[in-house]
């Protein structure tokens, strides 16, 4: 289901609108949803999606380029305990085990197929969009490309030498391997959130 922040997103160029919209067309037909906001609505859409759920254990993993929106502190302030990876912070498996959503930012966006690229760093460990069984990620606008063959083909190599470890997503965790039935969060998050922001 698309929930769109409309009133805070100024009006966006016609191809910008039309890679968006393909975006959201391909993560939904995978299971995921968008959200589309200003940058002002961010911690406050968050925090109406873990009320929502009934989640109050977060894993929150966001990059320095979010730091100008304080997520950490509107979450502290609404309550929510936060468990946030840092040298004061060991990650393993046992350690965000009590994680029930984990909040990424995300590198690109890929609107052929509905994808994003999370990049593995010392606060954004690859745990915390694979481990919590809901993910919610954090994805500029500016970032969303028409197609992961293009981008391959002509940007990749400077996220290739800055990153350990690249994860493409597309949608939520799926398994049909039990007689054939078709199951979500088996091996990974059951539910995908993609916050597409405008900046």
């Amino acid at each position: 289901r698309h929930i769109a922040a409309a009133d805070h997103c100024g009006a966006l160029p016609q191809r910008d609108l039309l890679t968006s919209q393909r975006f959201q067309q391909a993560l939904e037909a995978v299971g995921g949803q968008v959200i589309q906001a200003a940058s002002q609505a961010v911690a406050e859409i968050i925090t109406h999606q873990l009320r929502q759920r009934g989640l109050n254990e977060i894993l929150l993993s966001l990059g320095p380029e979010w730091d100008r929106l304080d997520i950490p502190g509107h979450l502290e302030q609404e309550g929510f305990n936060l468990l946030v990876p840092g040298p004061s912070q060991p990650v393993s498996p046992r350690s965000m085990a009590p994680a029930q959503a984990g909040i990424t930012g995300a590198l690109r966006g890929f609107a052929d197929t509905g994808s994003i690229l999370v990049g593995e760093g010392p606060l954004n460990p690859h745990l915390s969009s694979l481990l919590p069984p809901v993910h919610i990620a954090l994805l500029r606008r500016a970032d969303l490309l028409p197609s992961l063959s293009r981008w391959l083909a002509e940007e990749s190599a400077a996220l290739l030498a800055r990153y350990p470890t690249l994860c493409l997503i597309t949608g939520p965790s799926r398994t049909a391997d039990i007689e054939m039935t078709l199951t979500l969060g088996v091996h990974g998050p059951g539910t995908l959130l993609v916050v597409l922001v405008q900046d």
